[in-house]
Order: C-alpha cells, then structure tokens, then sequence
C-alpha cells in the first residue's frame, strides 16, 4: 500500500476510467459501441455486405471486449472475424479486408463526436479528484495513456475544464503510440512526460478499469489503481492482474490513499 505523501505523479486512462461509456452490464449501448455499431451497419450497406448487416448490439459489444487489442481496430478485425470474414481476430496490415477496416474506423470517429458531445459525461468525482490531486502537489505531475483520438481527448477536457491538469504534453493519445495496450507503451510513455526517475515508477499511480490497460500499467512498472466501473472487485481477471488497490469510485480512492482536502 502507498499513501498520498509518496505519491508523486498520477496517468489515467479516459474511457470507462474518466468518462462513463454507458451501463457497466450492457455493452451493447455503450457510447463507442453504438457509433461503431452505426459505422460497421452503414459500411455494409454501401458495399452490400450481409454478414456484417447482420451484426447484432450484442456481438458488436463482444468483439470489443475480446478483442486482441484494446483498440477501434481491434474491435473491427474482432467483427469480422465473428461474422466469418476472416479465419484470424488479430489486426491485419495488408489483404483484402483493410481498406474496409479503415473504412469502418473513419466513419466510427466521424459518428462518435456527436454521441460525445451529447451523452459523454464523466464519472462521478472523478475531474475533481484530478484537481484535487493538482492543488496538493501532483500540479504538472499527471498524464493521461488512452486509446482514445485527440478530439475526443479535447471534448472530455473542455467539458470538465482539465486542459490545465492534463496539458498536451502530458497526453498519450492514440495518435502517439504504435503498440495498444496491453503492450506498456502507451503507460511508459505517460511516465516518461511527467519528468520523472525510472525509480519513481512504482510511485505513480494508474487508474485503470480494463484488463488489457491493467496489464499495460503493470508492464510499465506501474502503481495499478483498479476501478470497478466495469467490472466486479472479484472478478478472475482483475484478481489475476494483482492490482495494487482496488475501489469503486473516486471518493474511496481519496480516502484510501489519505489524499487530503
């Protein structure tokens, strides 16, 4: 366990972590589902695909959170392989699927910023825990490592007026990495904005609440904070992931960690 006096710096991830996707228990009408579930239905429809006209709310949750990759990409190859368009789930670079797949992603973004802009809201306390962590010396100190785009990074921020807690040079977004989690890079090149010694890794905390971002925190040697929006304190993946500190919401990580007033 740590307390709040050695803490020295604080990465988050944005989605599920910050920003409330949707009902913990039904990932079908989860933001990103719904606005891939359109841009999957809509790239069928110009290019007479059946199999993929027929992709369900339902499936389309599933290929994301069993995914190889904690990605849009991911989540598409994920599809297509479900549907039978492909023998293999893992992200392709060349074939005859790949122009559709950026397709698909292209036209996902485009929807989704409409969807945020109108639904996308955070986590009870959570832009106040980042301030309050701010204003008792982590001011500079924290970062974010997310699979997310920049606009949508930007529309969080401008929403909860965090853009002085998380500056551009503090945000590993999905344009800045080239391995998604669960490989370490998006978490260590967090870490490395801050400023800080590779001996301080162990004290700077990551929140996280998805298995592949845990892992991707663990990697980078990490202080793994686990938040239960999606998942239970007992779940086998969580519990196999040995995360540092376990909580539902940030007011028991403030009180867990002595953060004071």
């Amino acid at each position: 366990m740590i307390t709040f006096a050695k803490v020295q710096g604080a990465i988050y991830d944005l989605d599920d972590t910050l920003l409330d996707n949707g009902p913990a228990d039904q990932p079908a009408l989860w933001l990103h589902s719904r606005s891939r579930l359109a841009a999957v239905h809509q790239a069928a429809k110009i290019h007479n695909i059946p199999e993929l006209l027929t992709l369900t709310g339902q499936e389309n949750g599933l290929a994301f959170m069993t995914a190889t990759e904690h990605s849009l990409n991911g989540a598409i190859w994920n599809i297509f392989y479900l549907k039978g368009l492909t023998p293999t789930n893992e992200v392709q670079l060349d074939g005859t699927l790949v122009d559709l797949a950026q397709e698909i992603a292209e036209r996902k973004n485009e929807l989704h910023e409409v969807i945020l802009r109108e639904y996308g809201v955070e986590f009870p306390g959570a832009s106040d825990f980042i301030k309050r962590l701010g204003s008792n010396g982590l001011f500079g100190r924290q970062a974010l490592a997310t699979s997310a785009i920049q606009r949508d990074i930007d529309i969080f921020l401008d929403k909860y007026s965090l853009h002085e807690q998380l500056p551009p040079e503090h945000i590993i977004s999905n344009e800045k990495v080239t391995k998604p989690k669960p490989d370490p890079e998006c978490f260590d090149l967090a870490f490395r904005s801050l400023g800080l010694p590779d001996s301080a890794r162990r004290s700077v905390l990551a929140f996280e609440d998805n298995p592949r971002g845990m892992q991707s925190a663990k990697e980078a040697g990490l202080f793994l904070c686990a938040i239960t929006t999606r998942m239970s304190a007992d779940d086998p993946l969580l519990l196999a992931l040995k995360p540092d500190l376990v909580a539902g919401s940030y007011a028991e990580f403030a009180r867990l960690l002595g953060v004071p007033n």
